[in-house]
């Protein structure tokens, strides 16, 4: 009986393990995407007009979108999906 329960809770402790590693990936793999984003968002302005950059935290796994503040007040949104890239201004 104690060989089956150390077994058993060395598999339960595998499991939490495992499980434990997919989250950490895929957290992992939501940061990569997002500075991904915030690169390509950069490349589109100049450094020097930026003020804030944001992104929305709660987007689905593939899709990012967020928004930027120039130094001269225009906002703009922008989002990054399957068909890359879209930057629009937002109206006042």
């Amino acid at each position: 009986m104690k060989v089956k329960k150390s077994w058993l809770v060395a598999g339960g402790l595998t499991l939490v393990g495992l499980a434990y590693v997919t989250y950490q990936g895929k957290q992992w793999l939501k940061e990569k995407q997002q500075a991904r984003l915030l690169a390509q968002v950069r490349a589109h302005f100049p450094a020097q007009e930026i003020s804030v950059v944001y992104v929305n935290p709660q987007e689905t796994a593939g899709d990012f979108s967020g928004g930027l503040v120039l130094t001269d007040g225009t906002v703009w949104q922008f989002a990054l999906g399957e068909d890359g890239l879209t930057v629009e201004e937002e109206s006042a």
